[in-house]
């Protein structure tokens, strides 16, 4: 929808299926730092590092390289297009589907796979064509199938700047270190936001810079000082009933999931009056596709907001939800939506307005926004094709405005190494180096750790290497014997879960000195450091230690995990009782409590309860597997499957039938069918007495469960 209309450009010099690729999407001339970076090598096998504004055409970019690298190959070139989030994979998924077609039109058969979230499915192989997947994919498959790093032969880097995030940046910038360690004749593409030291970033990745600060869009910003924060929302109504009337799309920007809400509700007021008839039509029916896709009070929030025009968009919302709200909001159906920052670092949305309502906030000891929130959300206005200026529109009081003025006419931060700081991160990629057998020696693991960023930055990285690696072996996941270095069972164990070594250190005491019963694998999972809790509501609970969560049970030294945990991480009350409300709220989810009971008991986000099962059943998958390697007897076996479906035992074996997922199945249970055998005995009509069962859908199980029982 947003691609520009470019005309009068014919000197360039491009390959002829590069210049047919874009005269079929529309495209006569490349924008500045598109000519730029083929001046300077795009289709010569150079490493590139583009590092320019949102909207300049980096992503043009990495299309234009893999479809000339296609064609050169005869379809055999595999390239592997890495993204820092899931939402920002299927975006680019769906763009390089383009290319595959191209080739295919042109008797090539290429494929096209997405490859994002399940470590414990990694990636088998490299097909040839193009696979899009996150860091941690990749660099967890590379620790099943080392051998993978062999298949990469164009890797391209988007977002390349999260190598400085806290939490990502560190297996961003160890995964880069690996592939260019042990694949020399790799090709680098590396696509950046605007930073303040993109020329350091090309020279670790052997690169050559492409830098420009040129915009689709003119950008401008224009601080509005408000006598107080209750001023603000008169402030920003008034702003979006303009936006709109010029035929506009608005961002606001908050910083609180729950005002996201309270604001797409009240804005939405506002919005409806200026929506035609066929619009508030077209909007009734998204908004009924949104109440489909969750449960809980955010859900019905978000449909009221969406029937009349606005959404919220934040991480607690499930990801089908968002995806729905950032399509129609490029379709132009949805006129504003309301967001956490997140938004403007995960996905491509521009408006023309750009509204950051919260500037100058203390969260914790750090002032919101940061420099670079500030430039990745004003990034976001200005929709190219379509409008000639995108305005940014800062609301702060008087105290905080010389900050906004300073955000506005400074550059970037630059980005900053995070792997040797990064503790937990640092630990699991030294030992996956080790335990898949890229490393047999100390000096080999310093060949790669000079490859990464921060070595290339002139920060030393022996010490810390030499410090992680002495408490691998101290752990019992290494064994070092004059410089020589090797996993052992149970390392290779932690390597393979992809669990952090200090997580896997702490699961191994629960499980050898507690026991490994559901009753105390729960506790123990929502207590490790991998699994990272969102907020939740420990208010239910009325339970002051975790001998009472767990029943009392007389067999277990329940408070003893409580007491490891406080050992090794040093958790206080507060984080303890938040952790301790999550076990109870997984264990509700696996006896098969509704979903909505559980949102609504806990104060929970849709989002956060999925991706807290997702991680719980990652978790108890490894350990299951650090059992098995340390000869732990498990006593959970069907655990990670009950966390991953939500149901109890009993009713397990009905999710493994197509069509029958965590509610149906315990409809399907309380209706009397207990096994796939059942199901596959049934007719027709008896199944769609099933509350939410059809006919078609009672034939398609039918169909499934008599394929598996062989009926």
């Amino acid at each position: 929808m947003y691609a520009p209309v470019r005309r009068g450009c014919s000197k360039l010099k491009l390959p002829e299926h590069v210049r047919e690729y874009l005269d079929r999407k529309g495209i006569w001339e490349l924008f500045p730092p598109q000519r730029e970076a083929v001046e300077k090598g795009l289709f010569d096998d150079e490493n590139l590092l583009i590092a320019a504004p949102t909207a300049s055409g980096k992503t043009l970019l990495a299309e234009m390289r893999a479809l000339h690298e296609l064609i050169e190959s005869h379809g055999e070139t595999r390239v592997v297009y890495v993204v820092p989030f899931r939402a920002l994979a299927r975006e680019k998924y769906e763009e390089l589907t383009n290319v595959i077609e191209f080739c295919r039109e042109k008797g090539l058969e290429p494929t096209i796979e997405i490859s994002t979230g399940d470590v414990r499915r990694p990636i088998r192989e490299l097909r040839p064509g193009i696979t899009v997947t996150t860091a941690e994919k990749l660099d967890a498959s590379l620790r099943s199938r080392p051998s993978l790093v062999e298949e990469v032969d164009l890797l391209v880097l988007d977002e390349v700047h999260i190598v400085g995030d806290r939490n990502r940046g560190a297996t961003y910038e160890a995964l880069i270190a690996l592939v260019r360690t042990f694949r020399e004749k790799v090709s680098l593409l590396a696509l950046s936001a605007t930073v303040g030291n993109a020329e350091e970033l090309a020279d670790w990745l052997d690169a050559t810079p492409v830098i420009s600060d040129w915009r689709p869009v003119k950008l401008e910003h224009r601080i509005v000082e408000v006598p107080s924060a209750s001023e603000k929302d008169a402030k920003v109504r008034k702003l979006i009933r303009k936006c709109l009337r010029e035929g506009g799309q608005a961002l606001v920007f908050l910083y609180s999931r729950r005002r996201a809400m309270t604001e797409a509700k009240n804005l939405s007021r506002t919005v409806s009056g200026l929506l035609s008839e066929d619009e508030k039509k077209e909007l009734r029916t998204l908004a009924e596709r949104v109440s489909e896709l969750g449960e809980g009070e955010e859900t019905e929030i978000l449909a009221y907001a969406v029937m009349r025009g606005v959404a919220f968009h934040h991480a607690g919302l499930t990801a089908e939800q968002r995806a729905l709200v950032e399509d129609a909001f490029r379709e132009g159906l949805l006129k504003v939506v309301v967001s956490t920052p997140t938004l403007a670092a995960g996905v491509n949305l521009p408006a023309r307005y750009v509204i950051i309502k919260d500037f100058g906030m203390r969260l914790g000891n750090e002032i919101k926004p940061t420099k670079n929130e500030f430039k990745q959300m004003a990034g976001r206005a200005g929709r190219p094709g379509y409008d000639d200026m995108g305005l940014v529109f800062v609301l702060t009081t008087s105290n905080w405005k010389e900050l906004a003025e300073e955000y506005v006419h400074s550059e970037a931060d630059p980005v900053q190494s995070r792997i040797w700081v990064s503790g937990p991160q640092l630990r699991r990629f030294l030992l996956g180096l080790v335990a898949a057998g890229f490393c047999r020696q100390i000096a080999d693991v310093m060949r790669v750790a000079l490859n990464t960023f921060m070595s290339s930055v002139n920060i030393r990285p022996e010490d810390a290497v030499l410090s992680s690696l002495k408490m691998l072996v101290d752990w019992g996941f290494l064994e070092e014997l004059e410089g020589e270095l090797t996993a052992t069972k149970v390392g290779h164990a932690v390597s393979q879960s992809y669990l952090t070594p200090d997580s896997a250190k702490f699961l191994l005491r629960c499980m050898e000195e507690v026991g490994t019963e559901e009753n105390v694998v729960l506790p123990s999972i929502t207590l490790c450091p991998d699994f990272q809790p969102a907020p939740i509501s420990s208010k239910s609970r009325e339970l002051s230690t975790l001998d009472a969560f767990m029943g009392g049970s007389p067999s277990i030294e329940a408070d003893e995990v409580l007491e490891l945990a406080v050992e090794e991480f040093g958790y206080d009350d507060w984080e303890l009782e938040r952790r301790l409300a999550w076990a109870e709220a997984l264990s509700d989810w696996v006896s098969g409590s509704p979903d909505r009971s559980i949102l609504r008991k806990y104060d929970l986000y849709p989002g956060d309860l999925y991706r807290a099962k997702d991680d719980a059943a990652w978790i108890a998958w490894g350990m299951s597997r650090l059992a098995r390697a340390a000869g732990i007897t498990w006593r959970s076996p069907l655990l990670s499957r009950r966390l991953e479906y939500g149901v109890p035992k009993e009713a397990l074996e009905l999710t493994e039938v197509e069509g029958v997922g965590r509610t149906l199945a315990m409809r399907l249970y309380r209706a009397g069918y207990h096994s796939v055998r059942d199901l596959a005995e049934a007719t027709v009509p008896e199944l769609t007495r099933v509350r939410g069962i059809g006919e078609q859908l009672a034939r398609k199980i039918l169909e499934s469960a008599r394929r598996l029982t062989g009926t």
